[in-house]
């Protein structure tokens, strides 16, 4: 699989090697990516089987249809809901959906705190989320909102709490302590739900309106989590003041 001609890899000089949720094997060059849907099956498996797959751009219309081609790969981690960050030498870091078919961001210099395009490598603290870059020039720190889950759900810790329209005006609220796979309500204090939607890894986000996009009311309101693969069932609550 080293030959690029025969083994699909874009380049031979490989500089990074992730394996993410799904099993499957990202390979990281000077010239993009390569990935291996059924890593089981490079050392055992047909030619064709053998062969690294490209990243196809799920935007027909794109003029390139590989994501990534050409870009020097540095460093990949995988978050908790399986998007791949990827470093780079001269272009900053993509954030790639779990399937690879569509960047979701592109961080730079021009439109972020990183501190240079030369990414040297990252390392991911799966438990806060938080994303560590080393550059060429200094070591940074990114929040992401993605960690992992947690084993059994109880209390949810929700924050900033209460919430306030006016002062916290672009801030969303965040919820924490959920599972892996989660649905999450909120509900009145009289039962009534105002909002509803899924989540994956321990960590999600409210951007305080209903489910019509409208600001709820002031008040206190329930955010309970329900586990989609189990009967966990967590519980929260949050003061909304308009």
């Amino acid at each position: 699989i080293a030959n690029q001609d025969a083994g699909g890899l874009p380049n031979e000089k490989v500089n990074s090697i992730i394996q993410d949720k799904r099993g499957e094997v990202w390979i990281g060059t000077d010239r993009g990516i390569g990935r291996y849907l059924f890593p089981d099956r490079i050392i055992n498996g047909t030619a064709i089987e053998r062969r690294a797959q490209p990243l196809i751009n799920e935007d027909t219309t794109a003029f390139d249809r590989v994501l990534l081609r050409n870009v020097r790969v540095t460093s990949m981690v995988v978050d908790a809901n399986n998007q791949k960050w990827i470093g780079s030498d001269g272009d900053g870091i993509y954030l790639i959906e779990e399937s690879g078919r569509r960047v979701e961001r592109h961080f730079t210099m021009d439109n972020s705190p990183l501190p240079s395009n030369t990414v040297k490598a990252m390392a991911l603290d799966s438990q806060s989320g938080a994303l560590y870059i080393s550059t060429n020039n200094s070591l940074v720190r990114y929040s992401t909102l993605e960690r992992d889950g947690v084993g059994t759900m109880k209390t949810l810790r929700v924050y900033p709490n209460p919430y306030s329209y006016s002062k916290n005006e672009g801030d969303r609220i965040v919820i924490e302590n959920l599972s892996d796979d989660a649905t999450v309500h909120i509900m009145t204090v009289d039962g009534r739900l105002v909002r509803r939607f899924q989540t994956r890894g321990g960590r999600t986000d409210w951007d305080g309106l209903d489910d019509y996009g409208k600001k709820v009311a002031t008040g206190v309101y329930f955010v309970v989590a329900t586990g989609n693969n189990s009967d966990q069932t967590g519980r929260g609550k949050v003061v909304i003041v308009r």
